[in-house]
């Protein structure tokens, strides 16, 4: 595999390619709240390792890309996070796979609604107004930037299938993030609309059976509006790409995208 990491227009990219000519749609990797690139390690190398062109990035004042002021952080909605994932599309060609993690498979949905792709995959997706989940319990003030959470609440949560060292390393790299963005996937009163009107191509919703911020429900009702096809993943929570069953869970991903993506 071929790695390398670069800046376009303030977008920290990571792309890894396999040794060999790529086959398929590339494949654009978006991460959720508070995480980076790093969430998709494994994945990458993964997918890569069987032939396919994998790029992942930052969000603008998450990670390496363009940093944030906490007032500009407060007003950023997940929808304006599709400007980071064109950059990266510019770079990468038309028409990629992309796979959106929890808020970032609404930012893939959103984009997807203007622009298209070859396929969307959405792991543990966070809910919208169509497929709307109780308020999140979490105290949210609009004029700060929300928080990380307690690191024993984030392994629960995140990394459950993580060793405790890489739990640790994974949590100091969590960033807080934009109230805004959190309310738009935990406040009824502010959930965004998604029009499966604008949306194209073969789509996968992946759920995890133990997942404490995306409830199944909410994934198999994503499914059912989208008209996507559903992947429940047994004994695996919200952190679906990292830890001992994140090559499981990818290979059944890429055994998907083999039979659903021309």
């Amino acid at each position: 595999m071929k790695f390398e990491e670069f800046q376009s227009a303030g977008v920290r990219i990571v792309h890894v390619a396999p040794d060999t000519p790529p086959v398929g749609a590339p494949l654009v990797f978006v991460h959720g709240g508070g995480e980076a690139a790093w969430v998709w390690d494994e994945f990458l190398a993964h997918f890569a390792g069987h032939g396919r062109d994998c790029y992942a990035f930052d969000w603008f004042g998450h990670g390496g890309s363009r940093t944030l002021t906490d007032a500009e952080l407060i007003q950023r909605s997940l929808f304006d996070i599709t400007e980071e994932l064109g950059i990266v599309v510019s770079r990468v060609g038309p028409t990629p796979v992309l796979i959106g993690h929890s808020m970032g498979a609404l930012v893939v949905q959103k984009y997807a609604e203007d622009y298209p792709v070859a396929a969307r995959v959405l792991l543990a997706p966070a809910a919208f107004k169509e497929a709307p989940a109780p308020d999140f319990p979490l105290p949210l003030d609009f004029a700060v930037p929300l928080a990380v959470p307690p690191f024993e609440f984030v392994r629960q949560a995140f990394f459950a299938d993580c060793t405790e060292a890489d739990a640790r390393r994974y949590y100091a790299m969590i960033t807080p993030e934009s109230p805004k963005a959190f309310a738009e996937v935990g406040r009824a009163d502010h959930l965004l609309e998604l029009d499966r009107l604008r949306l194209g191509g073969p789509s996968l919703v992946v759920a995890g059976e133990h997942d404490m911020i995306v409830p199944v429900d909410v994934a198999r009702r994503t499914a059912e509006y989208f008209g996507s096809d559903y992947l429940f993943l047994h004994g695996r929570g919200h952190g679906m790409t990292l830890g001992s069953e994140s090559g499981r869970t990818a290979d059944r991903i890429r055994a998907w995208l083999d039979t659903s993506v021309w």
